[in-house]
């Protein structure tokens, strides 16, 4: 308990005093002393990861951004060993976040740690059962996408085996079997990892045909789903955002490819997508949210007009 709340005390300190330019640079200077006081926390706890110290960790790795590269090799194997402790659904969640947290600091520098970091994620999510809660799950999806964000091309090998494990858990969770059985603040929370880590997957291959080769046969399923959750009645302004923006990277990045999914025959109606990307520029209160419907309309109408 002493050392959860020396954690806790050390994350707020490193927030506080990194939140300026000056102040990151004394965290910078003494985090030296404050990894090795984390280090000793995590090693000397093998039994169970403790997820007070990977929560400060946290902080350190957003405050010395692409210096924490240095200690990657001392501190991933906590991480890895949070994700593969599904006993402990918190521990899950905290180790995915860190993943993220190093995706969205370090970007390709996570390169020469890719494999284990991709087969940690993989594994778990493939064991995912009924006892790991839909935030964890979503907490795993988010960082596989955030790692092929981050490090691109590289994660080609690795995307045929994580777009069938993203399939079952988008149809999973706009199934009635999930309807019925999960609290619907907990599916939203599912829906949007799954929304993530595809946007995530969709912008990491823009650039890269290779991934696109790879991700182009499941580009029907991700229009089911996302046709699924705009029809969700359960569906809140999150999941209407990110929406957004997968609608606007699949039409973006495979174009007329996939025009025959936008050209899907809806009697007299207006398409579901128009609707959505009205009500979103007529509810949106951020400016970066207009700047994504926008985005999105201009991309539908490339990918249909040709």
């Amino acid at each position: 308990q002493l050392q959860g709340l020396l954690c806790g005390t050390i994350m707020v300190i490193v927030q506080k005093v990194g939140s300026t330019d000056d102040g990151k640079q004394v965290i910078v200077q003494s985090s030296k002393a404050v990894l090795e006081l984390l280090f000793k926390i995590l090693n000397g706890q093998r039994s169970a990861p403790h997820v007070e110290a990977l929560l400060a960790l946290s902080a350190l790795i957003n405050c010395l951004e692409l210096e924490f590269v240095k200690h990657m090799e001392t501190f991933l194997p906590y991480i890895l060993n949070a994700i593969t402790y599904i006993q402990d659904t918190d521990a899950v969640a905290v180790g995915a976040g860190r993943i993220q947290d190093l995706c969205n600091t370090l970007g390709d520098k996570l390169i020469p740690f890719l494999e284990p970091i991709a087969q940690c994620l993989i594994t778990t999510v493939s064991k995912c059962d009924a006892s790991l809660s839909h935030s964890a799950i979503a907490s795993i999806l988010g960082a596989c996408g955030d790692l092929c964000l981050a490090v691109e091309a590289a994660f080609t090998p690795y995307l045929p085996h994580v777009l069938p494990l993203l399939k079952l858990a988008a149809d999973y969770s706009v199934s009635g079997e999930c309807i019925q059985n999960v609290f619907s603040e907990d599916r939203v929370i599912l829906i949007n990892g799954v929304l993530e880590a595809y946007a995530s997957m969709l912008q990491g291959s823009k650039d890269h045909e290779a991934m696109q080769a790879i991700i182009l046969p499941f580009t029907p399923d991700m229009y089911k789903f996302f046709q699924s959750v705009y029809n969700d009645e359960d569906r809140d302004d999150d999941n209407s955002w990110n929406l957004v923006g997968c609608v606007g990277d699949l039409a973006d990045i495979f174009g007329t490819k996939i025009a025959q999914l936008f050209h899907a025959p809806e009697g007299d109606r207006i398409a579901w997508y128009w609707v959505l990307l009205t009500e979103c520029a007529q509810e949106a209160e951020d400016e970066s949210v207009l700047n994504t419907v926008n985005f999105a309309q201009e991309a539908i109408k490339r990918a249909t007009t040709g």
